[in-house]
């Protein structure tokens, strides 16, 4: 079961997690390449990022997106997050995922605005610091390395 917490025991096993799950990106090599060439879930094990308490709806429509995800129907995965999105607004880590997916469809701008709302609703630093790689990947992929390194940099100072 999904471990969704604010402030648990949940915490500490997560940063390990998060610890490994920088670690495999790190061994991918080329950053523009890390999102389509590593598995990067959109939803990991007990809830990586704080989400706080969401409604079991919200849980459900988020597991969806990830089979989707699995399976390569990134377009349903998509419409389940836009739904989970309509039913908890505030849930920055919805924001994240579905900036993340973008990402994955090319749609570079809309990651690079999906990852910047995500961050101005969230302090958890973790969750800023992978919003900031989505962005600077999305304007990799855009051929924009100025902001790119700008983006960089930002997810250096959280």
């Amino acid at each position: 079961m999904k471990c969704f917490y604010r402030y648990s025991s949940c915490h500490q096993r997560n940063q390990a997690r998060m610890a490994d799950f920088n670690r495999s990106h790190a061994i991918c090599g080329v950053v523009a390449l890390a999102v389509t060439a590593c598995a990067d879930p959109i939803v990991r094990d007990d809830a990586e990022f704080g989400a706080g308490d969401q409604a079991p709806v919200v849980v459900a429509l988020v597991d969806s997106a990830q089979r989707d995800v699995d399976r390569g129907a990134l377009e349903q995965a998509s419409d389940s997050l836009e739904r989970a999105l309509r039913i908890a607004p505030g849930d920055a880590t919805i924001w994240s995922r579905l900036a993340w997916l973008r990402l994955r469809q090319d749609a570079y701008q809309q990651a690079v605005q999906l990852a910047l709302r995500s961050n101005s609703m969230t302090s958890d630093k973790a969750l800023r610091r992978y919003n900031f790689r989505i962005i600077e990947q999305a304007y990799r992929g855009m051929g924009d390395t100025q902001r790119a390194d700008g983006a960089r940099g930002q997810a250096r100072q959280e």
